[in-house]
Formats: C-alpha cells, structure tokens, sequence
C-alpha cells in the first residue's frame, strides 16, 4: 500500500482529449474508463475523475456567457428583426418577461400572426393593457 500522496495534474495534451471528449458527448465515468486503458489502469493516469470534471467545467464556463448573447444580438443586428416582448407584471407588481418574438418584417400579416400565436398560448386571456410605439400596422391588429 502506497502512503505516499502523488502529485496529480492534468496535462495540457490530456485537457485537450476531455475537451474533445466532452465536445463528442462522451460521459467523464467513460472519459476515465479510455485514460485508464490508455494508461494500464485508472491509478496510473495520474488525475482523479474529479480533476476531469474540473477541466469540463472550466471549459463550459470559458464557452458560455457574454459571447452568446453578443451572438444573439448580432443576428438581430444583421438580419434587421423586430424584437417584439411580450412583458407584465407578476402579483408582487414587479415586471415579468412573458414571452417574445422576433419578426422579419412589421407587415400587418406577420402582426396578426405573432398577436394571434400569443393569444393562443395565454389561452385567450386576453391584456388589460397594450403599450406599443404606435406602429400602423400593430394598431390595425390590436
């Protein structure tokens, strides 16, 4: 029996392979179960299945965040969408996002269609109150 603790690391090669482990949708217990084969067994790696998991997180939180709502944002940016939401208030009278839309075009048609949809999935209950930026063709729906 070994008492002495070894020191654990991952290399930089071996956070690459979880990273593109991760990326096919491989599970850390199989990640663990391949560096083990590759190794001679699972205490050879030379990191724990927690160290793994380590390596995972810190690449999700490197890859989320800021850059895919500046994704979303430059998609309506470049294809000129209407973002249409659908806003109230909750019973402590503080203001709830609903739902939202975003529209290609402001046409009366796609007005009806957008209108419509929401009411349907309110189940017809339909506002008290409407704020809009006065709109020709929203008016006409409403």
């Amino acid at each position: 029996m070994n008492l002495i603790k070894r020191e654990r690391h991952v290399t930089a090669a071996q956070k690459n392979l979880i990273k593109s482990f991760h990326v096919s949708g491989i599970a850390p217990r199989q990640q663990m179960n391949i560096f083990g084969k590759m190794h001679g067994g699972e205490e050879q790696v030379g990191f724990h299945a927690q160290h793994l998991r380590n390596v995972m997180r810190d690449f999700i939180k490197d890859n989320l965040g800021v850059n895919d709502a500046q994704a979303g944002l430059d998609l309506l940016h470049r294809y000129a969408m209407s973002f249409v939401p659908f806003i109230g208030m909750n019973h402590h009278y503080q203001s709830v996002l609903f739902g939202f839309a975003l529209m290609r075009d402001e046409l009366k048609t796609t007005f009806e269609w957008v209108l419509g949809t929401w009411l349907e999935a309110i189940e017809g209950k339909a506002h008290l109150a409407i704020i809009t930026d006065q709109d020709q063709a929203m008016a006409g729906e409403i």
